[in-house]
């Protein structure tokens, strides 16, 4: 289960105790960094509402190398597959993909499959949810 700490939502910064609990930043909104990190949090929280597989659905790790991370959740309504980069680098991931095509729900960028496989590169520290 995701967990968003206190402030994480708007960039806040804290440190060790006492300094992990700062009053809430209100003025986040003449920031606009800090409202398009609101936005991507809200982005996120939308897209595991509406598909419940990344809820309860089964868990299958499809790619572990290096920094790049990726698993499959699926139940009778939906399957997504999540990869995640956290390297400091570009990445040509390839993975087995069941779909013709496939669309990040992060993006809205549409990718192709070829006899089975996905490419996707991504950036670095970045991610894709694919349905």
């Amino acid at each position: 289960t995701p967990h968003i700490w206190y402030g994480d939502e708007v960039g806040m910064q804290g440190a060790h105790d006492p300094d992990c609990r700062r009053p809430f930043n209100w003025e986040y909104t003449e920031d606009l960094e800090k409202v398009a990190l609101r936005d991507y949090y809200k982005k996120l929280i939308q897209i595991r509402k509406e598909y419940s597989c990344l809820r309860t659905g089964s868990f299958n790790t499809i790619i572990a190398d290096g920094m790049v991370y990726g698993y499959s959740r699926s139940d009778v309504y939906s399957s997504i597959s999540v990869i995640i980069n956290n390297d400091t680098k570009r990445h040509k991931i390839i993975i087995p993909f069941n779909n013709v095509n496939a669309i990040d729900l992060l993006t809205g960028k549409k990718f192709d499959t070829i006899d089975g496989m996905l490419e996707i590169e991504l950036a670095p520290m970045s991610g894709a949810i694919l349905l």
